[in-house]
């Protein structure tokens, strides 16, 4: 017992550089994180139109298509998944002069203090693809309003209580909130 009380000093000081080591680690990656989420979140009531970084958002219908049904088995949705399509209108507004739409598309589900939120599905994720004239994607240096599809795969239980988000870079910590109708 003796030399473990002499040598209390380097444990407590292996101790304390530990854990500011473990902090440090993680700090690096979460700072960056919560920078890049957004804090300030304007919302929209379904069918209304919002606004951000001089552009406007409507979602003009949803669509819910179970990996279960034969829709989804057609669209390679998993059977456990839904894919859920939101149209909205997009029309680009004062963002048309910058270049750049604030297009960075997500879906979140609201919680009590912790979000979930889910990317737009990847050409791999199913074989969706919008009809013509519908786009897939913010095209940069649109002045003409557009229709674009926001396309997500989602587990089953969570696809009624989703609002879609939008936000960007230049734009955060502002995002734009919308529900989408049942």
């Amino acid at each position: 017992m003796g030399w473990l009380r002499e040598q209390r000093l380097p444990f407590a000081l292996v101790g304390v550089l530990g854990a500011a080591a473990v902090a440090l680690t993680l700090a690096i990656d979460w700072v960056p994180y919560r920078e890049s989420q957004p804090v300030d979140v304007a919302r929209v009531a379904a069918g209304d139109r919002g606004a951000l970084g001089g552009a406007g958002f409507r979602v003009l219908e949803v669509s819910r298509i179970a990996g279960s049904s034969a829709a989804g088995a057609e669209l390679e949705v998993a059977e456990d998944a839904v894919l859920l399509v939101a149209r909205l209108e997009v029309e680009p507004g004062d963002a048309a002069e910058r270049g750049v739409l604030p297009c960075t598309l997500k879906l979140v589900e609201p919680g009590g203090g912790v979000e979930t939120r889910w990317a737009t599905a990847s050409f791999d994720s199913t074989s969706y693809r919008p009809p013509e004239g519908v786009e897939s994607f913010c095209p940069s240096g649109s002045a003409a309003p557009f229709e674009l599809d926001a396309v997500f795969v989602l587990p089953a239980d969570a696809a009624e209580r989703v609002e879609l988000e939008i936000s960007d870079l230049q734009e955060l910590p502002r995002a734009l909130r919308l529900e989408l109708a049942s």
